[in-house]
Parts: C-alpha cells; structure tokens; sequence
C-alpha cells in the first residue's frame, strides 16, 4: 500500500532530479517508475486524485532473495505463455535490460527454456548495446 507521505517523497525525488534538468524518461530510469508515473508526480495531479493510481514496489524487496526473483519470475511465465497463446506467437528469446532485469530474465529464460539476450542502454544516448556474450536479436520473437 501507498501512503501520501511516500507519494510525496516521490514528487519532492523527482522535481529535485527535474531542476537538475533530467528529462522525464531519466527520472523515470532513475527512479524506477514508469514515464507516465513521473509525469503525474511532476504535474502534482495526485494532489487532486483521492485514490492512486499507480503503486511503486521496492524493487530491493524483491531483489534481495532468489526466492522471490523466482516467484516473480514463474509469475512473468505464466503471462508470458497465455499472451503467447493468444497471439498465435512463439517467443525464441527473453530480453533483459541492464541491472534489474538481468536476473528475472535470466529465469524467465531458464524456467520457459529460451535464448536469453542481454540489452545495456547507454545512460546518455538514446541508442544502447546488446551484449555478445548472450544470444542476438536477429530473426527472432522477443519477449522483453
């Protein structure tokens, strides 16, 4: 559950990070939120909602046991294979991108037996590189 107060720490985080003159796709990368969620802070509407609308998990939670990575992973599976399901599409590989989807891709690849591709975006640049130490991209149905 969130609470105001930590809604609040959010926006004072992200207007701190905005007058640093990040855009809004770096304090969302930086914060771990998505971009939509970082321009609802920074235009104060949750002020002006009584319910919230977004929840944000510590990832740290989740990122200290294996156990939990797992869960979440097996959980990431199950979609994974419904979606696939419905669409009429074969994944031939799991993307993750750099630090904090490594380790759920790495299992989403291990428990669904596929290629896992390693993405590292540049911190600066809007273009990134995938790691020649995993599988490429080439040809490929690609679950991110």
């Amino acid at each position: 559950m969130v609470n105001m107060k930590s809604i609040e720490e959010l926006y004072k985080r992200a207007f701190e990070l905005k007058n640093r003159g990040m855009s809004d796709k770096e304090i969302s990368t930086e914060l771990h939120l998505s971009v939509n969620t970082v321009t609802w802070l920074l235009s104060k509407e949750f002020l002006k909602e009584s319910t919230v609308q977004d929840v944000k998990i510590g990832w740290r939670t989740v990122g200290v046991y294996g156990s939990r990575i797992s869960a979440f992973a097996e959980t990431i599976c199950d979609i994974i294979e419904e979606e696939s399901t419905s669409m009429n599409i074969v994944a031939d590989a799991i993307l993750g991108i750099t630090i904090n989807g490594i380790p759920f891709a790495t299992l989403v690849s291990y428990f669904l037996d596929k290629e896992l591709i390693v993405y590292r975006p540049h911190p600066a640049r809007k273009e990134g590189v995938f790691s020649s130490n995993f599988a490429s991209v080439k040809g490929k149905n690609i679950v991110i």
